[in-house]
């Protein structure tokens, strides 16, 4: 029966690995964001995994296909807890495909549920456990207010430095 799996790539080998997934004719997740990265005062658009390192396949364990993915050159081994393989729910992976947009970027906004206005708590960092409202998304950053030593502060931040307060 197929069901998804995760696989642990080499550095930076993810959309290589996938490609010769695809040669397989397997199914291959890769989720990616839109990251923008400033360079020599222009603004540069690049695809970015949304999990670095890290690819979902779509395959039957029990077939002949396992031995072929092994060899592929990129893939440093498949994610076990304990002898038993990862299994991601295709509910899951359905939900991460629902909040791509048209040229199939991930929207971090929608797939974290983030609302202007919320409270969230900082998770870590200097500011780990602190509440800021959302204000925003700000290239790749994000913006929260926060109010300290009688002042508000705004930070911009990069994305997993939060969680809903």
């Amino acid at each position: 029966m197929k069901e998804w799996y995760v696989i642990y790539t080499q550095l930076n080998k993810e959309k290589y690995l996938q490609y010769q997934i695809k040669g397989l004719n397997l199914e291959v997740y890769l989720p990616v964001y839109e990251k923008q990265i400033s360079h020599s005062r222009k603004i540069i658009t690049r695809s970015q995994p949304l999990f670095p390192r890290y690819l979902f396949v779509n395959f039957d364990l029990n077939s002949f296909v396992y031995n072929n993915l092994k060899k592929l050159h990129g893939l440093e081994n498949f994610i076990k807890f304990g002898n038993e393989f990862m299994k991601i729910e295709d509910t899951v992976i359905k939900k991460i495909k629902d909040k791509e947009d048209k040229n199939g970027y991930v929207n971090i906004v929608k797939l974290f549920n983030l609302v202007e206005g919320k409270k969230y708590k900082f998770s870590n960092g200097a500011f780990k456990n602190v509440p800021g409202t959302f204000m925003g998304k700000l290239n790749d950053k994000y913006k929260f207010l926060v109010h300290m030593f009688n002042k508000e502060l705004s930070l911009v931040l990069p994305r997993l430095f939060f969680e809903p307060a």
